[in-house]
């Protein structure tokens, strides 16, 4: 009873900060695109876009680990210890993220996961992009069965490419 209500009460701060979220939303030209937002669940090398139109980006990567936060950790990943009473990351873990104004946020998850759906509302992103097919936060969600990450990389990038030319 009390898990239910607690995630009753989860999926309504998340709505509210889906709601909240004041931002125009602009599909990014090749060109504009300066800084990629990724939220992964799992470190990646950023050394394996360097082939795509948004190669020349700034990333910045935000990690989720359900595991307990250690000591020597950066503050570039959000635990489960970080969690409060909600399973919601407090606004001083995250706002070093959320705030930044993205070109482009993507989603590099495969699971549905409260925490990353949580972060992705609360982004001030352009544009926001998900691996999966039922996301609530994302602009554009490119279905991918499994996490292969170049072939989701590829299909970004065509689909960047093809609506951004001209015919």
């Amino acid at each position: 009873m009390l898990k239910k209500l607690k995630n009753n009460i989860r999926a309504r701060i998340i709505g509210k900060a889906l709601a909240a979220s004041n931002r125009m939303v602009s599909f990014p030209s090749i060109h504009s695109i300066k800084t990629v937002g990724l939220i992964t669940d799992k470190y990646l090398q950023t050394t394996a876009f360097n082939k795509k139109s948004f190669y020349q980006a700034n990333f910045t990567q935000l990690t989720y680990s359900s595991q307990n936060r250690p000591k020597t950790d950066s503050n570039q990943t959000v635990f489960g210890s970080d969690l409060n009473f909600w399973g919601i990351p407090s606004e001083k873990i995250i706002n070093w993220f959320t705030n930044e104004n993205f070109d482009l946020l993507i989603d590099c998850t495969l699971q549905n996961n409260d925490v990353i759906d949580y972060i992705c509302a609360k982004s001030k992103a352009k544009f926001k992009v998900s691996m999966k097919n039922d996301s609530k936060t994302s602009d554009l969600m490119i279905n991918q069965n499994d996490d292969n990450l170049s072939v989701f990389f590829d299909e970004l990038d065509n689909i960047i490419v093809n609506f951004n030319t001209k015919k």
